[in-house]
C-alpha cells in the first residue's frame, strides 16, 4: 500500500479500492475533491519527506542486508572447515573400529581353531579305531573269500 492511499484512508476511514478518475469524482463523498486540485504545499513537503525518510531507511538495510551477505562468506568458509574436520574425525573413528573388529574377529578365529584342533583330536581317535576295525574286516574277508575259492577247487 502507498503513502498516499494511507493518507487517504486516514481521511476517509476506509480503504479504497484503485478505480478509475471519473468513477471517483462521481462518488457522493468525494464530490468536492477532484485530481485536478493542487494538494498543499507543506502536505507534499511532508509526503517527500516522508518518501526520503523511506528511501533513507531502504538504504540503511539493504546496506546491512549486504554486509550479512559478505559475512556470509566467511560463514561459509567457517562451516567448510567444520565439515573437513567432521569427516576427518568420522573417518579416524570408523578406522578405529575397523581394526577393532579385527582384532576381535583374529582372537575368536584363534580359539575356534583351537576347538577345532581339540575335536578334531578326539574324532581322529574314533576314525582311526573305525579303520583298524575296516581293515581287519577286509582282510577277513580276503581270507574268507580265498578259503572259499580253495575249498571249490577241492584244495581243501
Amino acid at each position: 500500500m502507498s503513502i498516499f492511499s494511507e493518507r487517504f484512508k486516514r481521511f476517509s476511514g476506509k480503504p479504497q479500492r484503485s478505480v478509475s478518475r471519473s468513477s471517483y469524482e462521481a462518488r457522493p463523498e468525494t464530490a468536492g475533491f477532484s485530481f485536478a486540485k493542487k494538494e498543499s504545499e507543506s502536505e507534499l513537503k511532508s509526503v517527500v519527506g516522508e518518501l526520503k525518510d523511506n528511501a533513507v531507511k531502504n538504504g540503511e538495510v539493504l546496506k546491512s542486508l549486504s554486509d550479512k551477505v559478505d559475512g556470509l562468506g566467511d560463514f561459509k568458509s567457517i562451516v567448510e572447515d567444520c565439515k573437513k574436520e567432521t569427516r576427518d574425525a568420522i573417518h579416524t573413528e570408523n578406522v578405529k573400529v575397523y581394526r577393532n573388529v579385527q582384532a576381535v574377529v583374529v582372537d575368536e578365529a584363534e580359539k575356534v581353531k583351537a576347538s577345532v584342533n581339540a575335536s578334531g583330536k578326539s574324532t581322529e581317535s574314533r576314525v582311526n579305531a573305525a579303520i583298524t576295525f575296516s581293515v581287519l574286516a577286509f582282510l577277513i574277508a580276503v581270507i574268507h573269500f580265498a578259503f572259499d575259492i580253495l575249498c571249490n577247487l577241492g584244495i581243501f
